[in-house]
């Protein structure tokens, strides 16, 4: 699992915008059949490389609607610490949730 935030590209205001960053402690948390115990490590990253994490429904935050483009940043440091981070290339939102049911993901 990456310590990683999400953000919103402001038209208006010509700047990313961070619209989810869990907190330290949200990282590996442990949870019933999933997570027994996180422990932190390090990988290398280089570009090309991929890192396989865990799930992330974007498209169902509230914060974003259709049309909406966003990224997510990867922190290479301490989770928020935005001075050691990298940022994935943008997407569109192009879904939204089709149920007023809340929802529920793995993380």
């Amino acid at each position: 699992m990456l310590a990683y935030s999400v953000q919103r590209w402001e038209a208006d205001e010509k700047r990313w915008i961070t619209i989810a960053e869990p907190g330290r402690s949200e990282f590996c948390k442990p949870y019933p059949l999933g997570i027994i115990k996180g422990t932190v490590s390090k990988a290398w990253l280089w570009p090309g490389h991929t890192i396989f994490t865990n799930e992330e429904a974007t498209a169902a935050r509230d914060a974003l609607s259709i049309g909406d483009r966003a990224r997510f940043v990867i922190f290479l440091g301490e989770p928020g610490d935005y001075s050691t981070s990298l940022a994935t290339g943008e997407f569109k939102v192009d879904q939204r949730p089709q149920t007023d049911r809340s929802l529920s993901v793995t993380h």
